[in-house]
């Protein structure tokens, strides 16, 4: 046991500093609507932000190793305690995942719900989740659109749709690599929802401004979480996605 006290003084995968005062949980998530705030501080905060409650064997090596290596991944991709500095259209981005990861079962992670065993995502928090992220979605977006910018594209793509997709392969979402004048639904290896399936049409520069804009109101019942409301975005994404054919 000696041992392993010592050992977990040691921080091989980083400092998450889990002893820490904990004071200071009502700024995670702050700027967000108190029910959203209140289930992203009971079932994501330990791991999501500067607030670890930190079990009595996290002291112990090497089980506090892993705890440290899971928390500082979490808080790089997602800090809770610094949400008011995110700009808001990264903001947006990570509600979208956060609604994405937990209605997979992703998020929080098995390991994670095991031991606690009241954080997993119950039907009414993402009902919660799914109603921010609607209205945050159909806030008004007024841009004149002026001509396509495949470059500045590429920039949103990498921060806006990376978590979910690639132009290589696949992830959460199918590969994107020649999806402009691709039929929907036939990416190899790919698990489509049922609702892509029953469907029939090509990603042209129309059907993909549709289901960027609103992937609910163009295909209802899919399984993405995520749009994009604002129209010139949307014609850089599909600028950027048309310089990438397939093979």
């Amino acid at each position: 046991m000696v041992l392993s006290i010592t050992l977990g003084a040691y921080h091989p995968f980083g400092n998450a500093r889990m002893y820490e005062s904990n004071n200071g949980s009502d700024r995670i998530g702050s700027q967000l609507p108190s029910p959203v705030q209140s289930i992203l501080i009971q079932k994501c905060a330990d791991c999501h932000s500067n607030h670890t409650r930190a079990p009595l064997y996290g002291h112990f090596a090497p089980v506090s190793w892993l705890m440290e290596r899971d928390i500082v991944r979490a808080r790089s991709s997602m800090d809770l305690s610094a949400w008011s500095s995110y700009p808001a259209e990264e903001q947006r981005v990570l509600l979208a995942k956060i609604v994405h990861e937990t209605n997979s079962g992703e998020m929080p992670p098995l390991q994670y719900r095991l031991v606690h065993w009241g954080s997993r995502i119950t039907d009414s928090d993402l009902q919660v989740f799914r109603t921010l992220t609607s209205n945050v979605d159909r806030a008004p977006v007024m841009v004149q659109v002026g001509s396509a910018d495949p470059a500045h594209g590429k920039e949103l793509f990498n921060k806006q749709c990376t978590g979910c997709h690639s132009l290589s392969q696949n992830h959460e979402g199918p590969t994107l690599q020649g999806v402009y004048g691709r039929s929907v639904g036939i990416a190899a290896g790919f698990a489509y929802s049922d609702a892509l399936k029953k469907v029939r049409f090509v990603w042209d520069e129309a059907a993909l401004d549709r289901w960027l804009s609103d992937p609910d109101a163009f295909v209802p019942g899919n399984a993405m979480d995520f749009s994009v409301p604002n129209p010139q975005s949307r014609r850089d994404i599909i600028s950027y996605l048309r310089q990438n054919p397939g093979n």
